[in-house]
């Protein structure tokens, strides 16, 4: 099961870099959303319920641990990297790290509430209070 897990893991990250690749740079409002649209469940679905499940797997089990921290730095790196242009260039490197995991926590505490209780409506929502959120840890 580790394996499968981290498989799915590795797909989302390559499916969405893959996607990022297409975008232009510049635009790191664009990248952004697509980002957040990416991560937040768009319909309840058997992916998203493995995911919430990792969570108490990894609080068992050294392995588990492992492969949800590798995840997580994975995404946080991500975001990170989408702060590297000069719209962000007022922020220092160690601000720019405490928003990239911010922004990772707001969004995976944010997915789990859909994985828990979706609704279009709800998604909509919660994707603009996380937009909102990215601009107030960025000022």
């Amino acid at each position: 099961m580790l394996d499968s897990i981290a498989f799915m893991l590795d797909e989302d990250v390559v499916a969405f870099s893959v996607e990022s690749e297409k975008m232009d740079n510049s635009q790191h409002d664009a990248f952004f959303r697509a980002l957040v649209d990416y991560l937040l469940p768009d319909r309840p679905a058997s992916h998203w319920l493995i995911y919430l499940e990792l969570w108490p797997l990894a609080a068992r089990d050294k392995q588990y641990e492992q492969l949800l921290l590798s995840s997580t730095q994975t995404w946080t790196a991500i975001i990170r990297q989408g702060l590297s242009g000069q719209a962000f260039g007022h922020l220092s490197e160690a601000g720019k790290d405490e928003v990239a995991r911010n922004l990772h926590a707001l969004i995976d505490g944010y997915s789990s509430a859909l994985i828990l209780n979706y609704s279009a409506d709800k998604r909509t929502h919660f994707f603009l209070e996380i937009m909102a959120a990215l601009q107030k840890l960025c000022r």
